[in-house]
């Protein structure tokens, strides 16, 4: 559960915090690097969601990410 909804903008996206459903930290509405450490990118894998989003506007992010849950579904 979210402290304040200063973190969301007017659509309920986040803005600044962690995107539970996506799984990804944002920053000023930018997705933000994983913590993670690098050898579990080794190889050219993909650790998270975060690594695949980096960079990302959120709303860019999101619309990829449930495009491609939809088609598995």
């Amino acid at each position: 559960m979210r402290a304040t909804l200063q973190e969301l903008d007017a659509a309920g996206v986040v803005q600044n915090g962690y995107d539970y459903a996506v799984k990804i930290y944002v920053r000023d509405g930018i997705v933000q690097m994983c913590g993670h450490p690098a050898r579990l990118r080794r190889n050219g894998r993909i650790c998270c969601n975060a690594l695949r989003y980096v960079g990302w506007t959120i709303e860019s992010a999101r619309a990829h990410f449930f495009r491609g849950v939809e088609r598995r579904a």
